[in-house]
């Protein structure tokens, strides 16, 4: 497996730990933001962007479109993660749909959509790709 899909899938098996969420917050951290990678999402906000995912041993540097909502009361984190296999589609366009339909006003914990989780099979519209 090459560097830059290590690093990807990594990223994606950790993401619910580079927050500083908990499943059970305390009265104190109800009002906590979350942090992830370099952001920080408020309560009640949205966050949407990427994750830079530094260069690997190919040199080749990427990023991980998301989407955070940060509910207005603590709960769990949950991730929801599609374009693994950069040639499915469907799951890629049902999270950008679903994405714009979360309040994060009326949401107890955070949600995290990750859109594209290998953006280099996805440019090369292939199910991976393979550095040689």
């Amino acid at each position: 497996m090459n560097t830059i899909v290590k690093n990807i899938l990594t990223i994606l098996l950790l993401l619910p730990f580079m927050s500083n969420a908990q499943t059970l917050e305390s009265a104190d951290e109800c009002c906590a933001d979350f942090k992830i990678g370099e952001t920080i999402v408020s309560r009640g906000g949205t966050y949407q962007g990427a994750l830079t995912i530094p260069k690997g041993e190919h040199g080749i540097e990427t990023l991980i479109p998301i989407t955070v909502h940060h509910g207005t009361n603590a709960g769990p984190v949950l991730s929801l993660i599609a374009g693994i296999h950069g040639s499915e589609y469907s799951p890629i366009l049902a999270m950008q749909k679903f994405a714009k339909l979360i309040d994060p006003n009326s949401l107890n914990g955070t949600v995290i959509v990750v859109h594209i989780a290998n953006i280099p099979a996805f440019s090369a519209r292939t199910i991976l790709v393979r550095m040689t």
